[in-house]
C-alpha cells in the first residue's frame, strides 16, 4: 500500500443523550468532558470515537508529525505509545505492533449553563508493506523517516540493482 498521510480530528460533539458516536452530524451537541483526566481521542468515550484502539500491524510503521488542540479550559494533548508518554517534537515513531494514544485533557471544569466545544487533532504518515520495512531500515541507520527519505532509499536500491545487472561477469571468457 506504501505511504499515506492521515489526519484524525476529535471534538466533544455527540448526538443528544449520548456521550460519543462513530459519526458526527450537524445536529450533534457538545458533551461535558471531565477536567484533569486524560481522554483517548480515538476510543475515550466522549465525542466522535472509533471502535478499537489505534495500533500498528506487523507490516506498518507510523510517524506522528503534528498534534494540536483547542486552548479552551487549559486544553492539552499528549502522545502515549504502549505505556510511555512522549513530549518530543516534531516526529514520534510508532513501530510495528505498538498501540498509540493521543490523550486530551482540560485543566478547568466545564461549567455553567452551556458546554464549550473543544477539539484535538493528529496528523501522521502511515508506512505500510515494503515502505514500513524501509522505514525500519532508515531508523536503524539513524536517518529521519519522512516520505522524501523513503523515496531516496527506494531509488538507491533500484540504482544498486541496475549497476549490479550491468556489471560485467567474470565467467569463462
Amino acid at each position: 500500500m506504501s505511504m499515506r498521510s492521515q489526519v484524525y480530528e476529535w471534538s466533544n460533539l455527540a448526538p443528544t443523550g449520548q456521550t460519543s458516536s462513530l459519526r458526527r452530524t450537524t445536529s450533534d451537541i457538545p458533551v461535558t468532558v471531565p477536567s484533569q483526566q486524560e481522554i483517548d481521542i480515538f476510543i475515550g468515550g466522549y465525542g466522535n470515537n472509533i471502535t478499537k484502539p489505534a495500533e500498528t500491524t506487523a507490516t506498518q510503521f507510523i510517524v506522528i508529525e503534528d498534534i494540536a488542540c483547542s486552548p479552551w479550559l487549559g486544553g492539552s494533548v499528549q502522545i502515549r505509545i504502549n505505556t510511555t508518554d512522549y513530549f518530543q517534537n516534531p516526529d514520534v515513531y510508532v513501530l510495528p505492533g505498538q498501540v498509540f494514544q493521543i490523550l486530551y485533557s482540560i485543566n478547568e471544569p466545564m461549567g455553567g449553563t452551556t458546554t464549550q466545544v473543544v477539539a484535538a487533532f493528529v496528523k501522521y504518515t502511515l508506512y505500510d508493506g515494503p515502505d514500513a520495512l524501509i522505514a525500519n531500515k532508515l531508523l536503524e541507520l539513524g536517518v529521519t523517516i519522512n516520505p522524501n527519505n523513503v523515496d531516496w532509499y527506494k531509488r538507491s536500491l533500484i540504482e544498486q540493482q541496475t549497476r549490479a545487472a550491468m556489471a560485467p561477469t567474470n565467467g569463462g571468457v
